[in-house]
């Protein structure tokens, strides 16, 4: 994300079409059995029975994620731009201003002094500003903070504070510099600051600015803006350096050959927001396009770091600049991209590994500065599958998340900018098992026989979902479901029914939905 983009926000809304696009991903069951002996149909027959409750009533994971609703935490904040904890057993919620203050939201409220102010240091607003904290993952006995921002002369700062007595206050005196690093221009300073699985501090740095990185800095090894950094904060290697407080994990991927050893990773143009996956360490990368594409981008836990994610030579999977790069197989490709006609500003987030909502679980959460829709990314296998959540109305600034794995999503506003937890819808759960009524009916061809395969869709009360199978003979039913109003939904691919979506009401008898479909 960029925080000024008002002429990129204006263009985008000029040159927005109106439409959405909904992806259905159907599974199919397929019963063939032509060459089958008879004795063995039979006995395939009276599996298919056994079974066939659990085929044909089976919740589709994909569309329950896709309920999803915000639920607000605070609100009345100046321009929130990050989020996180302390991971201190606290539950506290750690808020970062942009204007120079941390905040803390203790479960019930905002706490009215603020956890850390160091505005007399912060240069804002723009793309600049205090832009992240990351707590040190031992903390519960150091006390130690680190925050990323952007000092008067415009150059980025990653410093460490102390907590005081007051665990609920930090000491504006205990500053301690661990890096500067010169900014040539105001915009993309990048900013994230994240503990890895592995104890060392990422840091997120944005190409220096301008557009369309008219110095490379992004290919050039020889310096820290495009990257992504990692660095060890327990000691120091530079000890005669003011500026360099810190020393290099010795499996850094330039260490001991050409480039800075503190480079993790390279080609970035503004990586807003990055994260690592709680339960597999995967890390998680939104990177900032020029005009044309936004990007999320994947680097798996196995990883032993060194990778180019493509900036200025390619925006997204489109070539942008590629003069003097690579062949593209020198680059690692996004698992999401997006054009313009969707957003104009990418914000990284989180992948869901709470307990509270088990429908989510395992999906990637993003979204746009500009639109304020929200995406939800799932994995299966090498393959990524994304869907568009929410459109909402917000300038989704920030993704965090707290010590149980919960999400929430910062909305950008001055005085009235807000947290949001993102939950499931009504509870997203299934309709089957709700009761003991019934819905069944059969999928007709016009002018005659039937279509097998389709999908249909249930929703129902509390945003209930499940999806079914329709047989070789056209059949289909939901069974245990309680009272409410329920809209079934028909799909193949090519084919067209009648009605489209109807509504039936289930009070206290089951109840009867028949489609006619016509296929090429």
């Amino acid at each position: 994300m960029s925080l000024n983009r008002d002429t990129r926000w204006l263009f985008w809304v000029l040159s927005k079409s109106v439409y959405s696009f909904r992806m259905l991903c159907i599974w199919r069951l397929i019963h063939t059995a032509s060459n089958v002996k008879l004795i063995d149909r039979f006995f395939l027959f009276l599996i298919f029975l056994v079974y066939s409750f659990s085929f044909t009533f089976t919740s589709s994971d994909s569309a329950r994620a896709q309920s999803i609703a915000l639920e607000l935490v605070a609100n009345n904040l100046a321009n929130p731009v990050a989020i996180t904890h302390a991971g201190d057993g606290s539950g506290r919620l750690f808020i970062t201003l942009q204007d120079g203050q941390i905040v803390i939201y203790n479960g019930t409220q905002i706490l009215p002094t603020p956890f850390l102010d160091i505005s007399s240091l912060v240069s804002c607003c723009g793309e600049r500003g205090l832009l992240s904290v990351a707590f040190h993952p031992n903390y519960v006995n150091n006390g130690f903070v680190y925050v990323n921002y952007t000092d008067n002369n415009g150059n980025t700062v990653i410093a460490r504070y102390t907590v005081s007595a007051n665990p609920n206050i930090a000491n504006p005196s205990s500053a301690f510099i661990l890096l500067t690093i010169q900014q040539p221009f105001s915009n993309h300073n990048g900013g994230q600051l994240q503990f890895g699985p592995d104890g060392y501090l990422y840091i997120g740095m944005g190409d220096g600015g301008s557009g369309g990185d008219p110095q490379d800095n992004a290919q050039n090894l020889g310096t820290l803006l495009g990257k992504m950094l990692r660095i060890n904060v327990n000691g120091d290697d530079f000890p005669t350096d003011p500026n360099r407080n810190y020393s290099i994990p010795s499996d850094n991927p330039f260490v001991g050959i050409t480039g800075l050893d503190e480079i993790w990773a390279l080609g970035f143009r503004n990586p807003w927001r990055f994260s690592f996956d709680l339960l597999t360490n995967d890390l998680f990368i939104g990177d900032v396009g020029q005009n044309a594409f936004e990007e999320i981008d994947f680097q798996p836990a196995s990883s032993n770091g060194g990778e180019n994610y493509g900036w200025r030579c390619y925006e997204g999977n489109s070539a942008f600049n590629t003069s003097g790069c690579g062949p593209a197989s020198n680059y690692e490709f996004p698992i999401f991209e997006y054009s313009h006609a969707e957003g104009c500003s990418v914000t990284g987030g989180y992948r869901y590994r709470g307990n509270d909502f088990p429908g989510l679980f395992g999906i990637y959460f993003s979204g746009d500065f500009c639109s304020g829709k929200i995406w939800g990314t799932t994995q299966n296998g090498s393959s990524w599958t994304t869907n568009q959540l929410l459109d909402t109305s917000l300038s989704i600034s920030s993704y965090g998340e707290d010590e149980t794995g919960e999400i929430y999503l910062a909305h950008y506003s001055s005085p009235d900018g807000a947290i949001y937890h993102i939950v499931s819808a009504g509870g997203g759960g299934s309709c089957v098992g709700t009761g003991s009524f019934r819905i069944r009916g059969k999928v007709t061809r016009s002018p005659r026989g039937v279509i097998s395969g389709v999908a249909l869709i249930i929703n129902g009360p509390s945003a209930c979902t499940n999806t079914a199978t329709n047989d070789s003979r056209g059949k289909y039913q939901f069974q245990m479901l309680g009272n409410g109003t329920y809209k079934i939904t028909p799909s193949k691919a090519g084919c067209t029914f009648t009605p489209s979506s109807p509504t039936v009401t289930i009070s206290g008898s089951n109840q009867t939905v028949n489609f006619t479909g016509s296929c090429p």
